[in-house]
């Protein structure tokens, strides 16, 4: 079986959804999650570090207070703060991470990345710029529909939607 991550963005302090989320990837055995931004509160990143029992990779969003934020994931050990843009190797693949859609284009089009990851539209995405795939999952708090994360299958550089019922 290959390498398969979680990508979530946009979840807005929406408790009830990261619930959800948070069963549906300790219970599928997720190892890695990247958050495109705008959890909100640091809060919500301390609540996340604590339900979930992999490695969090996040960035900020437009909707942070970042000095506040960056001083929390400080004291949580399994979450990786990268700024504004993140970037990880994992299973032989070069993942790039941010929260605006004008971000992740120009990571997209800079050649360094297999897949780019990104938020803030609210809005599913998968498509191909150049080599790169680009990644929208959608909205974690379920803002304009429901809410939804995504997985990457990094070997065979395949998506899914999920989809989950508040």
């Amino acid at each position: 079986m290959g390498m398969v991550v979680a990508v979530m963005s946009d979840l807005h302090d929406n408790v009830v959804a990261w619930g959800l989320i948070a069963k549906w990837l300790v219970d599928h055995q997720v190892a890695v999650l990247i958050n495109c931004g705008d959890t909100s509160s640091p809060a919500m990143l301390e609540r996340m570090a604590k339900d979930y029992y992999g490695t969090i990779h996040t960035v900020f969003g437009n909707v942070a207070d970042r000095a506040l934020e960056s001083e929390v994931v400080e004291h949580l050990p399994n979450v990786t703060h990268h700024g504004d843009r993140g970037e990880v190797a994992l299973a032989g693949l070069r993942l790039g991470f941010t929260h605006k859609p004008d971000g992740a284009e120009i990571m997209a089009r800079s050649g360094e990345y297999d897949v780019v990851c990104h938020g803030h539209t609210h809005l599913k995405r998968w498509e191909r710029i150049g080599d790169c795939r680009v990644l929208n999952p959608g909205t974690a708090g379920g803002m304009f529909q429901y809410p939804s994360i995504a997985t990457l299958d990094l070997p065979k550089r395949q998506h899914e939607f999920i989809d989950l019922k508040l």
